[in-house]
């Protein structure tokens, strides 16, 4: 007879199941299951005493059918000394130029409330690591550069008015010199809130 032995024994064809639970595991008080739906996979635990009953709202590991996306639902944690390594380049062009994208991270809020972590790489330009910040309609990038430069769309990454020490007679772009001079206040605004007499003071 071509039959298993209760106490176990080898096979060289796949065991082929009907039933939603394919197999299960008895372990501590717990049973551990394999399950699966027209929608998707799953590992299921049954509570703790309850080894061969019915399966409880943990879902650890869901393999979605149609697609194989992998959802966890519950704590992950990581014990290793190397890193968590992610890759998947996404290409494409617009204005700007052509970009070799690795998104790393999504963390999703309510509604349209997002935030972002990605490397990018503009070819031929600058490669970055970035972070993005969506909410009530706006957003906030955040550009950390190959070569050590910092870069944000909000007009308050550095407030405007600030007067910082520099070792050159050269300010660097977007930056004015505290020489007493005069400065244009139709070209800069914002600086003329703080200095409203259009005169940048003598340092």
């Amino acid at each position: 007879m071509n039959a298993l032995p209760l106490s176990g024994g080898t096979m060289t064809g796949e065991i082929k199941s009907t039933n939603p639970t394919i197999w299960r595991g008895i372990q501590g008080g717990y049973g551990a299951m394999w399950h699966m739906d027209a929608n998707a996979s799953y590992y299921l635990l049954t509570n703790q005493g309850d080894p061969t009953g019915n399966y409880n709202s943990l879902r650890p590991l869901t393999i979605i059918n149609n697609t194989g996306n992998v959802n966890i639902g519950t704590a992950l944690s990581v014990d290793s000394q190397n890193s968590i390594y992610k890759t998947g380049i996404h290409t494409y062009s617009d204005g700007g130029g052509s970009y070799n994208q690795t998104s790393g991270m999504t963390l999703q809020g309510v509604g349209d409330q997002v935030g972002e972590m990605y490397f990018l790489e503009n070819i031929g330009k600058y490669a970055l690591v970035g972070l993005h910040a969506r909410s009530g309609g706006r957003d906030a990038w955040y550009e950390f550069r190959h070569d050590g430069n910092i870069f944000a769309n909000g007009t308050n990454a550095v407030p405007v008015g600030v007067i910082e020490a520099w070792p050159s007679d050269t300010p660097p772009t977007g930056w004015l010199m505290c020489d007493g001079s005069g400065f244009n206040k139709g070209a800069f605004p914002n600086l003329a809130l703080i200095f409203p007499s259009g005169q940048l003071p003598d340092l």
